[in-house]
């Protein structure tokens, strides 16, 4: 019932609906039409251009090819080495055979960077009968043959190619070609004295446009007896070397151009062009579906904008026709995403009932906020309330009197290593309790820590000894949360020193980089075997059930992370029974108008 009130023009639903479907199908199917016509015409011409750059290419190297041939064969005719042997009127066996090794040699060094040429034969009209052949092992030419491509090439006087053939006695050969052409007698008015033949192997000649073939795209040459020059064998594409598929291109000899043929039931778009100077014909086939796969495409996608488009118009024009839930859907968005903070009052019609109900939720969530946030700073003042409570129940001026007291006492019995321990652990509370402040000078957390170190120095009779590498400029110029080193070299004696035979050294270096101050705390101790560390390093940086017990460390780290933040903090280096290292990254903390701040 209410899909058929869509189409109801009576009501306002209706009217939107209607109006939504002429302003949105009508257009939408003229311009589709029109849209996918240009963009396959534009697709079909640019695959043609692509078709047609790819025959450039396989032409323009295969000319190349016949220029280098050309090339090949006039510098070996015009050699002098050449001229002289077959100009010869009058020649022995011995000299025959040393010419037959003069030529091999001169040949050779002339076609060796040409792999394509694989043997060669030189024939002499001057010479005997039996020795009128001057070429390669493994080639073969009779003397009735010889003289029949002699007759030929003077008829031709150019280059003349032989398809399928090969230099033993002229035998087919799918995969040879052979080139010749007439020799002349440069000293005497370029009469013919014989003739040139070179053999190619086209595997090696056309390997250079092999890349061209593809599984769906394939070149193949021909000459103008219909028979194929050169075909690459590739699996599961077309095959044109069958007579019957041979048949179905019917070629002109002199014109380019292109049209479609059907090979095993599937189209094929053929485009040829005639090669230069040589008799071939190179030929190019493409799938049609290649062609067409991209206007395919574009149909789908002018089909599936087309529906879309529909859809939405027909969605938006029910929304507009209901245009009266509005209120209610912002309402609910602001309670669902929870966004009153961020969000003005007159972001609801204060004249609509529901609007009114938004403003009245905005309103009373922006109320209980300030209470909850009221309710946490006092339950936070409240903590903090409790830890001054307990640090003001030490007595500062009370201990330093005491331990003053005893430090007299202990001087008087002429205990002085007690009076001097004594001195050291008063200084030791001064500089720990720092009237109340949590950040002190790089000066007096490295002071606080000298007295530590004495006293530890003190009570493990002198067992370690402490080096401190620290610029006198950092230690004036920043600060540092207190208490930060002074579980590190706890640490460092109670787990490296304490196990160790002999005496330890401590090292504490600091240094300024780019973003922070980097503080090295080094022993020589027994240290950490790696399957600890591992375990030290992440329990540092995570709580984890079943890690490590490490709260000196542990506290260090978190006091520095949540403060500061990344990459603030510790990590743990160390070999076992060499060395165990802890760097601290601290920020970078300079006085600022008597408060602390970032450099």
């Amino acid at each position: 019932m209410k899909l058929f009130n869509l189409w109801n023009r009576s009501t306002i639903h209706g009217k939107f609906f209607n109006l939504n479907i002429l302003l949105t199908l009508i257009p939408m199917i003229i311009v589709s039409s029109i849209v996918y016509k240009v963009s396959v015409y534009k697709l079909e011409e640019r695959a043609e251009e692509q078709a047609s750059s790819t025959i450039q290419i396989g032409n323009q190297y295969i000319q190349n090819l016949y220029v280098d041939t050309k090339d090949i064969l006039n510098v070996i005719i015009a050699n002098p080495e050449i001229q002289k042997i077959i100009n010869q009127t009058s020649i022995n066996d011995y000299t025959y055979i040393s010419s037959i090794d003069s030529t091999r040699s001169v040949v050779s060094s002339i076609i060796q960077n040409k792999p394509y040429i694989t043997s060669f034969v030189l024939y002499s009209s001057n010479h005997e009968l039996n020795k009128k052949f001057f070429k390669t092992d493994n080639t073969y030419i009779n003397r009735d043959r010889g003289k029949e491509i002699y007759n030929k090439l003077i008829e031709k006087d150019t280059l003349y190619w032989w398809n399928n053939r090969n230099l033993n006695d002229f035998r087919q050969d799918s995969n040879s070609i052979v080139v010749g052409r007439v020799v002349r007698n440069m000293k005497k008015n370029n009469e013919p004295s014989g003739f040139l033949l070179l053999e190619i192997e086209k595997s090696s000649f056309f390997k250079g446009i092999d890349f061209l073939n593809t599984k769906d795209s394939h070149f193949f040459v021909m000459d103008n007896n219909q028979e194929l020059v050169y075909d690459q064998s590739i699996p599961d594409r077309v095959t044109v070397d069958e007579p019957s598929n041979l048949s179905k291109i019917n070629i002109d000899e002199k014109d380019s151009s292109s049209f479609n043929v059907a090979f095993n039931g599937e189209q094929y778009m053929v485009l040829y062009q005639p090669i230069s100077n040589i008799p071939w014909k190179f030929i190019y086939l493409t799938k049609s579906s290649t062609f067409y796969s991209d206007a395919s495409f574009m149909q789908r996608v002018t089909v599936f904008v087309f529906i879309l488009t529909f859809i939405l118009g027909s969605v938006l024009a029910y929304i507009f026709s209901k245009a009266v839930t509005s209120p209610l859907n912002q309402l609910f968005s602001v309670i669902r995403e929870n966004k009153f903070s961020n969000i003005e009052l007159d972001y609801f019609d204060p004249n609509d009932e529901i609007g009114q109900i938004g403003v009245q939720y905005i309103k009373m969530s922006r109320q209980n906020k300030k209470l909850n946030d009221e309710i946490i700073e006092a339950v936070i003042k409240r903590k903090e309330a409790e830890i001054q409570v307990l640090q003001a129940q030490i007595n500062p001026h009370f201990l330093y009197n005491t331990l003053d007291s005893i430090n007299w006492l202990a001087v008087s019995h002429k205990q002085y290593k007690i009076g001097e321990m004594i001195t050291h652990l008063g200084n030791f509370f001064r500089l720990s309790l720092s009237k109340g402040k949590d950040t002190i000078s790089m000066k007096n957390e490295l002071e606080h820590i000298m007295a530590y170190i004495k006293l530890q120095k003190f009570r493990f009779n002198d067992s370690f000894d402490v080096i401190v590498e620290i610029e006198e400029d950092i230690l004036m110029k920043f600060y540092i949360p207190k208490l930060t080193l002074q579980p590190i070299v706890e640490n460092a004696i109670y787990h490296g020193m304490k196990e160790k035979n002999g005496v330890g050294t401590i090292m504490i270096t600091a240094e300024e980089i780019q973003n922070g101050i980097r503080i090295l705390v080094t022993d020589d101790g027994i240290g950490i075997k790696k399957a600890k560390l591992d375990m030290l390093n992440q329990s540092i940086e995570k709580e984890k059930k079943g890690g490590l017990q490490i709260y000196g460390l542990k506290n260090v780290h978190d006091r520095l992370r949540l403060k500061y933040g990344k990459p603030f903090g510790i990590c743990i280096e160390s070999e076992y029974n060499h060395y165990t290292t802890v760097t601290i990254m601290v920020p970078k903390l300079t006085t600022n108008e008597g408060g602390i701040s970032y450099d």
